[in-house]
Parts: structure tokens; C-alpha cells; sequence
């Protein structure tokens, strides 16, 4: 928004410090480094801070990346300023596949349905989305705009393989098959370990490349070894942003198989996928609905039932032996990102929703 000639304040806690590449405002806020206390003391603290910065600033509207705080809506009422919701994900799911029960689900229920109920707009990142919001909450669909995400094709763009590989130390002589991204169990690669079981004994030139972090990485790991394919992956762990361009390069077939069980109640719209795309890589991924739709009305990738080894590693197949085709819908997958699913686009479509408040 910035680069529109916003004037944009990003307060964050004091954990990382975020850079743009645009002027922007960032107000790090401190917080009590013990876990009990940790986002109590931000919720806090940033109030303090979004109070001052209002008699400073005088801001027109409070954009809001939903987590389980109040803050934006308490400080949006108390001043009248107009608070828009961002949500990525149902957080209610996530919380119970973490374990989470009893009252203090209830309580982060109770978070989301006071800022879903009062927020002046809801920007849930799909459709599916909006429906659970509407089937669970009662709200109104006027009340809502499904804004999806994007990627920044400038920064995510086709790069010579040879090169790609070359800085990131991947070897040249396999067909890589890769992943890159977060590293939890709903990401699916324990499907994609179970295919490479029948790939290995087509090809023995195939390679697998598992870049990224989480708690579900050590359970991939221990898989791969305990079918004996330790030599045919090479899990890279935490991958610096800078690198990730050089990572989906250096792939042949990107792979993003979603655990449809664990994401029942989400319709995703993954930057994974437009990164892959907007590189022009041919990409395999589970047939979630609003994804199927990008892959089969723009003719740029593959769905497949991942929970079934067969049917995932005949994919992987048809596009290994098909080389043509991955090409084609590497270049279909770039066009459909420019025309659609930039950051641009994205950005324009949340300026001209506050400006419609």
C-alpha cells in the first residue's frame, strides 16, 4: 500500500523486525519473553501504542491479520476507526489440531466471533472461507470481500536450472521433484514419501527436495528412512527468503499435497502455489476446490488423490515422461499469476475495498 502512497504503520512484536522495500512505518512492540505472558503483553502494550500513534497520525482505518486478540477491535470501537479482518486460515481448526480444548478454546471462540460480528469488513482469502464464516458466525455476505493472495512476480520469476541449482547445492544430474515451505503434517509429504516408494523403481535418476521447517519434519525424516529412500531425498531445513526463488527453480515438478482430512475446513489460497507458478514450474497438488479450479480452467498443473500412492506417483510419472507438457504448464501457470494473482492486484483490491467504507 505504501508504494500507492499510503501512508502505512505496521506494529509488530519484538520478535523479528520486518523489512520492505517501500517506506513504511514499522513500531516494534516489546513484550515479556515467557510464553504464559508473551501475547498477553503484546495485546497490552500495542494498545498503548495504537493510542498514541492515533494522536499522532490520525489513521483512517486498522487492518487487522487475524489472531486471537481483541486489541484491534477494542481500539477500532473506542475511536471509531473502521477495522477490515484479514483471515488466512480457520484458526479454530488449527488450534484443535494443536491440541487445544476447553475453556480456552471457548475464549478464542469467543475472540473470533466479537471481531468477525463487529469488524466494518471481513477479508477471508477464499471462498470457502466466506461460507464458513457465514454458516458459523450468521455473518452477512455483504459484510465480506474475498481478497486471494499473491505473489510477487518480480521476485519469483523463471531462472536457468543450471544456475538455480548451482546456488542453492543441488545436484545436476537428478530429475528433482521438490517442496518448499512450511513443515506440518497437513503439507502432506509423508504422501509424497509413500509415492517416491514405487518412483525410485522406475527411475534411478529421481531426487527429492524438501525445503523448509516445523515439527513435522523429523516425522518425514524418520519415514524416509524407515522405506530405505534416504538417499533419494534431502530435507534442506529452514530456507532464508532469498533463497526460495533458487530452490523452486532448481525443481522439475513442484509438489503441494495438501492432507484434505486436516484442512476440511479450509479453502486455501496458497502463496506456495503462485510462487511455483509465477517460476513456471508444472505443479502437482490435492484437488482442494478453489485450487482444482485455478489448475484445470487455466490448464497449469495437475490434481491427484495424494493419499493414494498409486494414482500420486503416476502423476509425478506423466509428467516426467512428458516433459512438454510440464512446460506448458509452467508457462500457462506464469501467465494465469500476472493476469490475476500478483501482490499488485491483490493491493488494489484492499485499497478499493477501505475506500468503499
Amino acid at each position: 500500500m505504501a508504494k500507492f502512497g499510503h501512508d502505512v504503520h505496521f506494529f509488530n512484536p519484538k520478535i523479528t523486525s520486518p523489512k520492505f522495500d517501500k517506506i513504511v512505518k514499522i513500531h516494534l512492540i516489546p513484550i515479556i519473553p515467557f510464553s504464559i505472558f508473551k501475547w498477553i503483553s503484546f495485546d497490552i502494550i500495542s494498545f498503548f501504542y495504537l493510542v498514541i500513534n492515533y494522536f499522532k497520525q490520525k489513521p483512517d482505518c486498522i487492518y487487522f491479520r487475524e489472531t486471537s486478540s481483541l486489541t484491534p477491535f477494542i481500539f477500532s470501537k473506542l475511536f471509531s476507526i473502521q477495522l477490515l479482518v484479514e483471515i488466512n486460515g480457520w484458526i479454530l481448526q488449527e488450534l484443535k489440531e494443536s491440541g487445544y480444548g476447553g475453556l480456552k478454546f471457548q475464549y478464542i471462540k469467543w475472540i473470533q466471533e466479537l471481531n468477525y460480528k463487529f469488524a466494518n469488513k471481513l477479508i477471508p482469502v477464499s471462498q470457502g472461507l466466506q461460507e464458513l464464516i457465514i454458516e458459523k458466525y450468521g455473518v452477512s455476505r455483504n459484510k465480506i470481500q474475498v481478497i486471494e493472495n499473491g505473489t510477487n512476480p518480480d521476485i519469483f520469476h523463471p531462472i536457468e536450472t543450471f544456475e538455480a541449482r548451482k546456488i542453492v547445492s543441488i545436484p545436476q544430474d537428478k530429475k528433482i521433484i521438490g517442496f518448499i515451505g512450511s513443515c506440518y503434517h497437513y503439507h502432506g509429504i509423508q504422501f509424497l514419501i509413500h509415492a517416491a516408494k514405487q518412483l525410485v523403481i522406475k527411475y534411478d535418476d529421481l531426487y527429492f527436495v524438501i525445503a523448509g521447517d516445523g515439527e513435522e519434519r523429523e516425522n518425514w525424516i524418520k519415514l524416509v528412512k524407515e522405506l530405505n529412500l534416504a538417499k533419494y531425498f534431502a530435507f534442506s531445513g529452514k530456507v532464508p527468503f532469498a533463497d526460495a526463488k533458487y530452490y523452486i527453480n532448481s525443481y522439475d515438478i513442484c509438489v503441494a499435497p495438501w492432507h484434505l482430512e486436516k484442512l476440511q475446513y479450509n479453502s486455501l489460497s496458497p502463496m506456495k502455489l503462485f510462487d511455483y507458478l509465477a517460476c513456471e514450474k508444472p505443479v502437482i497438488c490435492s484437488p482442494i476446490a478453489n485450487i482444482k479450479k485455478i489448475m484445470d480452467d487455466n490448464n497449469c498443473g495437475l490434481t491427484v488423490d495424494v493419499t493414494d500412492p498409486g494414482k500420486f506417483s503416476d502423476a509425478i510419472s506423466y509428467l516426467i515422461d512428458n516433459e512438454s507438457i510440464g512446460t506448458d504448464f509452467g508457462k500457462n501457470g506464469r501467465k494465469v499469476v500476472l493476469e490475476k494473482y500478483t501482490w499488485k492486484r491483490t493491493t488494489e483490491k484492499i485499497i478499493s475495498t477501505i475506500v468503499s467504507l
